[in-house]
């Protein structure tokens, strides 16, 4: 009797094991209980691999880029990715990165510079969790201090080589007095603007003219409406204008006083007649890049990473009915020429616009 007493005891605890090992798998990350469908909405609890931070003020054609370029590489590795909106969380950058975290990412791509002191206060407070910040380098509140975590990635884009576009565009063209206006204490402006004017030269030396006057001014968005009207004062060409949001506050400008714009960017309304050209930032591309070296385990991080023209990231969008001479075979030689380092530009804001060598324009 005591035998067959044991066995029912021991029946029982089988039963509860059971049941206490199956509570443990279900809670645990084991495939057997859960689904493997990809997800593309910051509400699904699974466990994901990437997450796409979205800001409302993203423009449409820079957020299709990013989902394109993350859903279609996710796919192509078989990972699970998630977009979470700024606007879920209220508008706060840091609430809608903890709750991606929380939903399992380990990869964090954050849209733009405005992420910056954002990405710069957290970066040590998720040791397991990457960030990768899109046109922007991590700083602190007075920008005094840029160091990039172990944990954390810029992917950048070269102003330079943009700039150089523009400038290379505008004189090959024939126009021979170009004002550039940019954003103070800012140094895509910067790159932007030291590009510029070895383009201007370039196209200059090319096309043996000695006649372009160059003029600049950098300003606050503030004060937008008095450094353009100082642009103008000397009756230029072509106004160039890096930022984008000078760009769209000086367009009525441009439209009052009937002068020609090359933009920093494609943000503008596209029925905009005085924009003639703009440069283009290539956002799939170094996403896509990157992301695959992550999903293979043979990536870099703790550092910026520039795309160029190199990888085709950067460009130039003109319009044909106001370029006659500058065409798309003078276009593609130029473009290629920059793509094979043929074209050093220097970017070294430390060194003045006078010291680097621009033998065939002046400054004004």
């Amino acid at each position: 009797m005591k035998l067959i007493k044991h066995y029912k005891y021991i029946g029982i605890l089988s039963i509860v094991l059971l049941v206490f090992i199956l509570i443990i798998l279900f809670k645990s990350d084991i495939t057997i209980f859960k689904s493997d469908k990809k997800t593309s909405s910051g509400s699904d609890n699974q466990s994901i691999n990437t997450a796409l931070i979205i800001d409302s003020e993203l423009h449409k054609e820079e957020i299709s880029q990013l989902k394109q370029s993350v859903a279609d590489c996710s796919d192509k590795y078989d990972k699970k990715y998630s977009v979470f909106k700024t606007d879920d969380c209220n508008g706060s950058y840091e609430k809608t990165i903890d709750s991606a975290i929380k939903s399992g990412a380990t990869l964090i791509i954050c849209p733009d510079s405005t992420f910056e002191e954002t990405v710069y206060d957290i970066q040590n407070s998720y040791i397991g969790v990457y960030f990768l910040i899109i046109d922007g380098i991590p700083h602190n509140s007075d920008a005094s201090d840029a160091t990039l975590n172990f944990n954390s990635i810029s992917l950048t884009f070269s102003e330079a080589e943009l700039g150089f576009l523009a400038g290379y565009a505008a004189v090959y063209e024939g126009y021979s007095k170009l004002s550039f206006v940019g954003v103070d204490n800012d140094i895509k402006s910067l790159h932007y603007y030291y590009g510029f004017l070895q383009g201007a030269d370039y196209a200059a030396k090319d096309t043996n003219r000695k006649d372009i006057h160059i003029s600049s001014t950098f300003t606050s968005i503030e004060d937008y409406d008095i450094s353009l009207n100082k642009a103008y004062a000397t009756k230029p060409d072509v106004l160039i204008i890096c930022d984008e949001e000078l760009v769209n506050k000086s367009l009525d400008f441009a439209t009052e006083n009937d002068v020609k714009i090359i933009a920093c960017d494609d943000s503008y309304p596209k029925d905009s007649e005085n924009i003639i050209a703009n440069t283009v930032k290539n956002y799939y591309l170094p996403i896509y890049d990157y992301l695959t070296k992550f999903y293979k385990n043979n990536f870099e991080s703790g550092k910026v990473i520039e795309y160029s023209t190199s990888e085709e990231a950067v460009s130039l969008i003109y319009n044909t009915s106001s370029f006659t001479k500058f065409d798309s075979k003078i276009y593609d030689s130029i473009y290629q020429k920059l793509a094979s380092d043929e074209i050093q530009i220097i970017s070294d804001t430390t060194v003045s616009p006078e010291e680097i060598g621009l033998t065939n324009i002046k400054l004004d």
